[in-house]
């Protein structure tokens, strides 16, 4: 055979590269011709207690510091207990807002996702996801998360903050997408800031600004480490017949107490607020394919699971978890009606 035969060369850089990988490892020991061939690896199996299911279902939360994120921890564990061998429920971060708006409906990975009900309202009523409606479903009321005013002033109720320099955390994110709504609801127009909560958390011991605002389940432990400085303390939402008018459906009475904050409350008293509801909603995908299905069993595990969920080792807020909540302007998942079907032929 030739020198420049493609063969030959393809046999010589083959050659070359064997040796070089197995260069000082008795690379050049030919092998005894009576040896008999390897036996065939045994197949690796995962440690017990891992499965090798390679089905997942991610759910996007928010940010560290909120509550949303504990709550995706929540499902995940729930799902590995319920069905080892099921699809696992991979938590994923997310910006917040209206980023998590906008990946659960474009991003093809992202399966489910915690959302604010008034978030996906004001995404839907802004038109800027078309057909957001058809293109999410919601699964079911997670829980109720409260509106955090903090302030070194004496500002009497949230009505004194016209005027004022409030942060609301980053442009877009869910306190301020969920903030701006709450202020316009109520009429009221203050100076809006958007540095990051904890760096303005910072500043509101001297008044700057004169008040944080940050939206979240209770109790948030950023706030609860809070030190004493500068007469810290939560600024009132009273709830009356005429906010009670203008908030529904989206903004519900609450409150912040000692209990919950026992530096920033006084013992055996507490803090009118109000609340808002965080729904799971899951990205509509086509029928009967392996992602659809994956995400069924997710959610039909959900919610037969609840009650585990709520008096389990879990995160308190899902005590608030309630299936028969609707969500305004979207439809249900079908899995959940198929779960409604199943209980009393008639869905709620």
């Amino acid at each position: 055979m030739a020198d420049n035969d493609p063969r030959t060369i393809g046999r010589r850089a083959a050659g070359l590269s064997l040796g070089g990988l197995l260069l000082g490892a008795g690379a050049n020991a030919a092998p005894s011709p009576s040896a008999a061939p390897p036996a065939p690896a045994a197949p690796v199996l995962p440690p017990f207690g891992v499965a090798a299911n390679p089905e997942v279902v991610t759910l996007m939360g928010s940010t560290l510091i909120g509550t949303y994120t504990e709550i995706a921890n929540g499902v995940a564990r729930m799902m590995s207990a319920q069905i080892p061998n099921g699809p696992r429920v991979l938590p994923v971060l997310g910006s917040g807002g209206l980023q998590v708006a906008w990946d659960v409906t474009n991003i093809e990975r992202i399966d489910t996702a915690i959302l604010s009900g008034v978030v996906l309202d004001v995404v839907r009523r802004a038109g800027w996801v078309p057909d957001l409606a058809q293109r999410l479903t919601y699964v079911t009321l997670l829980y109720f998360e409260e509106t955090h005013i903090i302030s070194s002033q004496l500002i009497e109720n949230v009505d004194a903050l016209a005027g004022r320099t409030v942060n609301v955390g980053p442009l877009g994110g869910g306190t301020d997408v969920i903030a701006r709504r709450l202020f316009d609801l109520l009429g009221i127009q203050p100076i809006y800031d958007n540095r990051p909560t904890l760096d303005a958390l910072k500043g509101a011991p001297t008044g700057d600004p004169a008040a944080v605002l940050y939206i979240a389940g209770k109790p948030v432990q950023a706030i609860g480490d809070i030190q004493l400085v500068g007469n810290l303390r939560f600024v009132p939402i009273p709830w009356d017949g005429e906010r009670q008018r203008r908030l529904e459906p989206y903004f519900r009475a609450g409150f912040l107490g000692s209990n919950d904050y026992p530096r920033l409350v006084p013992v055996e008293t507490r803090v009118p607020t109000v609340v808002s509801p965080v729904f799971m909603v899951a990205s509509w995908v086509a029928t009967a394919s392996p992602r659809q299905q994956a995400i069924s069993t997710v959610i039909t595990s959900l919610v037969r699971n609840l009650i585990t969920l709520q008096n389990g080792p879990y995160h308190p807020k899902w005590r608030e978890a309630n299936v028969l909540e609707r969500m305004p302007g979207f439809r249900r998942a079908p899995e959940v009606m198929a779960w409604f079907n199943g209980l009393d032929n008639e869905p709620p």
